[in-house]
């Protein structure tokens, strides 16, 4: 049944592809959807965000990780000279850890997840906009996404000049938002 699938989309592919070929007249273009993200000054600085990010809640878990370790030494350790009731308790002092470890992960992923979400989706709206945009200047007809597509031809690439003008407004935004936020006062600044 895969193997079906796999077939039908690649005879879509082909044929839509053989299709462009005809298609005399037309100006169409490609881009790099990943390289745009990855590489942009944007895309770079959400990609700071959420390793910080990553790297906070991976301290957090760390003391989870060291009291289910703690806990788990100690119940390896267990003596012949322990009583009962101490191993009941210590066992559901390990398994309650445990759960908590499990519930912060998750907790953890679900938060960084939602973040990355937030960064990443109006980045994606607002270059989309520019590519509609250069689409329209320039009398481009179709712009596709280049990961979309077999075979296309390196002239149809925009991919380098998206990448500079996204980064060209994004420098301008944080200039723009640089301007609103007035300057902190400083010891020497009068005082109203």
């Amino acid at each position: 049944m895969k193997k079906l699938s796999l077939i039908a989309v690649i005879c879509l592919m082909v044929g839509f592809s053989a299709s462009l070929a005809y298609a005399d007249g037309n100006k169409i273009g490609t881009i790099d959807m990943n390289r745009v993200m990855n590489d942009s000054k944007q895309g770079k600085a959400i990609q700071t965000t959420m390793n910080k990010m990553f790297q906070d809640k991976q301290a957090e878990a760390e003391k989870y990780y060291q009291k289910v370790k703690t806990l788990g030494d100690q119940l390896s350790a267990e003596t012949p000279a322990m009583k009962q009731d101490a191993k009941s308790k210590l066992m559901k002092q390990y398994q309650q850890a445990t759960q908590e470890l499990k519930k912060f992960e998750e907790s953890a992923d679900s938060e960084l997840q939602a973040k990355k979400a937030s960064l990443v989706r109006p980045m994606q709206d607002s270059l989309i906009v520019l590519i509609n945009d250069y689409a329209k200047k320039n009398a481009y007809d179709y712009i596709f996404v280049r990961e979309a597509l077999i075979f296309a031809p390196e002239n149809s690439d925009i991919t380098q000049t998206i990448l500079d003008a996204f980064d060209k407004e994004y420098l301008d935004n944080l200039a723009k938002e640089s301007a609103k936020t007035p300057a902190p006062a400083t010891k020497d600044s009068p005082k109203k």
